[in-house]
């Protein structure tokens, strides 16, 4: 059970990493151009990372709460 707790936490802090690192180079990415349309995109592709990161969090959170009823024999 511990290891699959751990497993869970290293999958949502590689996630995280990633999600920030791609909303980071987003914004630089954006920053270095001068048309609108240009950054509204690398925008939006950072904000879907963000999307990404906030998903697999609500994901990893609730797997622990499914085997735990489980456990206890309790049917959702």
């Amino acid at each position: 059970m511990a290891l699959k707790t751990l497993e869970q936490a290293i999958t949502v802090l590689s996630l995280s990493i990633s999600s920030v690192l791609a909303l980071a180079f987003s914004y630089t990415f954006a920053a270095t151009f001068t048309l609108a349309a240009a950054r509204v995109l690398t925008i939006a592709v950072g904000l879907a990372a963000l999307a990404g990161f906030l998903e697999a969090i609500v994901n990893q959170a609730q797997r622990p709460c499914e085997s735990l009823n489980m456990h206890k024999g309790v049917v959702a």
